[in-house]
């Protein structure tokens, strides 16, 4: 590589995020599993923020893994390794569970479920769920025979719908950023921010007209995962104060429990 294009894909890997180690994510996931439970436990139809903090981890997550490996590695993403994980951390556990499922329901449930709680299945095993809970008009928070025995995949339909979708994102915004020789974090924080301003609008207007569906639907999902991807960008250079930081995080989980909105 000539000095030219080394200078050219240091100038594209500038201020990407650093790789390290963070333990403090997972007492975020923790708190997420609390309120998933508390939810379902004492929701009384009110989100919890469980999820809206999963799905903020997965954006900032993934948005920095593959970012980093794009710009230091000269446009490239290793495909095979990347869906290898994908498919031992989250495929292959699911797929158990929802076969596993699937024949409990047959031997359970009435015939007359069984034709819709297999193509539930199919959509859960193929992170479609939340569009066919959609198209059969389920509420999230409906309780009864009625219920789906996999609504709950929903949101792993979200999140697997962009891990498909974000390497090829960063792929095509790092491509640009190479094409004009400037830092790849610009392009991708810029289209993060379009993500996030035009998906929570979104969100706001499909939910004032159709609560459920809006819950559930990918597109009103979007601006978490865009908001978790523009923490990566930043975070390294954010600087609190241990007092600062502690009191920040007790006053937003307050500010959360106590505003809960329906989406």
């Amino acid at each position: 590589m000539s000095a030219v294009e080394t200078a050219s894909s240091t100038r594209v890997a500038r201020h990407t995020p650093k790789r390290r180690y963070r333990p403090d994510l997972h007492g975020i996931r923790g708190l997420a599993i609390l309120g998933v439970v508390l939810f379902h436990l004492f929701g009384n139809g009110q989100v919890s923020g469980g999820i809206d903090i999963f799905l903020t981890v997965s954006g900032f997550l993934f948005t920095a893994m593959l970012l980093r490996e794009a710009a230091e590695n000269d446009g490239k993403i290793n495909f095979l390794a990347y869906f290898g994980r994908l498919f031992r951390r989250i495929f292959a556990p699911a797929a158990v569970v929802v076969i596993v499922t699937a024949i409990a329901g047959m031997l359970i449930l009435p015939y007359t479920q069984h034709t819709q709680m297999l193509r539930e299945a199919v959509a859960s095993l193929l992170y479609y769920e939340n569009f066919e809970l959609i198209n059969s008009q389920l509420s999230y928070d409906a309780a009864g025979p009625e219920t789906s025995v996999f609504q709950h995949f929903w949101s792993l339909s979200v999140q697997g719908q962009f891990y498909l979708v974000i390497p090829v994102v960063i792929l095509a915004l790092v491509w640009i950023a190479r094409k004009r020789n400037q830092p790849a974090v610009f392009w991708v924080g810029t289209v993060l921010v379009i993500v996030l301003i035009a998906s929570m609008a979104w969100a706001i207007i499909y939910g004032a007209q159709l609560q459920d569906e809006a819950y559930l639907a990918t597109t009103t999902r979007l601006w978490q995962l865009a908001f978790g991807g523009l923490l990566a960008l930043v975070i390294d250079h954010l600087r609190l104060a241990g007092g600062i930081a502690i009191r920040a995080g007790l006053a937003g989980s307050v500010y959360g429990r106590l505003h809960r909105i329906h989406l």
